[in-house]
């Protein structure tokens, strides 16, 4: 008979659970110093982690984890839509308890496995509310306290800035006097740089650290 082509079945993907999680976690294995008892090297440790019959525990939590994922699905069902990424911490010891880095780890796309959750750099933006707030509350401020929430806020230039720094809301709304929880509902930007103001930068930049 004619000699004819062989019928192959297509290769079959591979895919894991939790993927940009398990790509941080094997990063941070081959190229964290605090590893180094895996190996001298980011190779050797490599070597190790891939060669070395290892049973790696983590701190991520599978429900957790599929509540995240699901949240970004759902956030950004679209394909036309941005990217998105999400990290669930827990607030007692700071381990990863959720992480997505992206819409689909395992897509057709060039930037599929960039790990938007650890990789990326941009602005924390209104993330960072967060830890001004805590930094107020362990400076003495409490949240039932009331502040001014006009549209724009200038406060007086900081040692080695040029100028003052002038602050506005989104969408420059205008609120009327409010306690801090409701400032954080609403991401009310001047009142958080005037609370920034009031413990100063360097207790907000601790607290980040802490």
């Amino acid at each position: 008979p004619a000699a004819r082509p062989l019928d192959r079945p297509p290769p079959t993907r591979r895919t894991w659970r939790a993927a940009y999680f398990v790509d941080h976690v094997l990063d941070e294995l081959q190229h964290d110093d605090a590893f180094e008892a895996l190996g001298d090297t980011p190779a050797a440790r490599a070597t190790r982690v891939f060669d070395g019959d290892l049973r790696i525990e983590t701190t991520l939590d599978p429900a957790w984890q599929r509540s995240a994922e699901d949240a970004v699905s759902a956030t950004v069902p679209h394909a036309d839509d941005p990217d998105a990424a999400l990290v669930a911490l827990d607030p007692a010891t700071g381990g990863i308890r959720a992480l997505v880095g992206g819409r689909d780890y395992f897509a057709d796309r060039e930037v599929a496995r960039f790990n938007l959750a650890t990789d990326a750099r941009r602005q924390p933006g209104s993330t960072f509310k967060a830890i001004v707030l805590a930094a107020a509350l362990h400076a003495g401020h409490d949240l039932d306290e009331r502040h001014d929430a006009p549209a724009e806020l200038v406060l007086p230039a900081a040692a080695g800035e040029a100028g003052p720094w002038r602050v506005t809301n989104y969408g420059d709304r205008a609120y009327d006097p409010m306690d801090l929880w409701t400032a954080t509902a609403w991401s009310v930007n001047v009142v958080f740089a005037r609370l920034t103001d009031e413990i100063g930068a360097d207790a907000v930049a601790d607290m980040a650290r802490a």
